[in-house]
């Protein structure tokens, strides 16, 4: 890492929704770059990879919502928002959002939202630097904002290559983390486990032949080698969340 980006991750972010519309399917994609730009008549800017789809939406429609993430927005809803293409994917199938002024905001522990109309469009090589006027404001849930740090180093997220921090990970120091004894961290999301493993990560479990009442799920994993198979796995070796075996990616 060089001094320019080791210096620059000591600026400070969030974590925030960007919410439009395509027709009438909501879309959108998280971001670490929003800020107040003036206080009175209030303008906000935003920072957006001009290859995101929400940008093709966003540059459409001239208006967009931003949900401020909270410490208690789940690391699942991020993921899910975060780490796939609206394009191709239907992001806010099964995420607790609300229509505002014709906009999604998400409503999984924001601080709050806002409703904002470009104004104005900065192009950069890489990314797009929106300024906007805040038509509305909404408050949401008493909670603390969600910072970049505390998104890294508590809940141990990743960032994906479009976000403007990235900073691809040096072979060497890759290569150290992964050989660190008992802890993995996952190239697609960023999840670190500690412990003995097994497997590099888990796929999904046949929901039709398994449950939480026998001790093993059959489920699609890719080893360290590479190679994918199907195994049965013990309830043990991944977290119980309700009627759910949650992965280890």
């Amino acid at each position: 890492m060089d001094i320019k980006a080791k210096v620059l991750r000591n600026l400070s972010y969030g974590l925030y929704l960007i919410g439009v519309m395509d027709g009438e399917r909501p879309c959108g994609c998280i971001v670490n770059t929003v800020f107040q730009v003036t206080s009175e008549n209030p303008i906000v800017a935003i920072s957006m990879n001009k290859n995101n789809y929400t940008w093709e939406l966003l540059e459409r429609e001239g208006r967009f919502a931003v949900s401020i993430l909270s410490e208690k927005t789940r690391k699942e809803v991020i993921q899910k928002l975060g780490f796939v293409s609206g394009r191709d994917h239907d992001k806010y199938e099964g995420i607790d959002y609300t229509m505002r002024d014709g906009l999604p905001v998400l409503n999984e522990q924001c601080c709050g939202a806002l409703i904002c109309k470009v104004v104005s469009v900065t192009e950069t090589p890489t990314h797009m630097v929106v300024l906007a006027s805040v038509a509305e404001a909404y408050e949401l849930a008493a909670t603390v904002p969600m910072t970049y740090r505390y998104y890294h180093e508590v809940i141990r997220g990743g960032a994906p290559k479009n976000a403007p921090s990235y900073i691809a990970p040096e072979k060497e120091e890759k290569e150290n983390r992964q050989a660190s004894a008992g802890r993995w961290v996952c190239d697609v999301c960023g999840y670190v486990y500690e412990g003995d493993l097994k497997y590099v990560f888990i796929t999904g479990y046949d929901r039709n032949t398994s449950n939480l009442s026998v001790s093993t799920a059959d489920a699609a994993a890719i080893f360290l080698d590479g190679t994918m198979a199907t195994i049965d796995v013990n309830k043990g070796d991944v977290v119980n969340s309700g009627d759910t075996l949650v992965t280890l990616n």
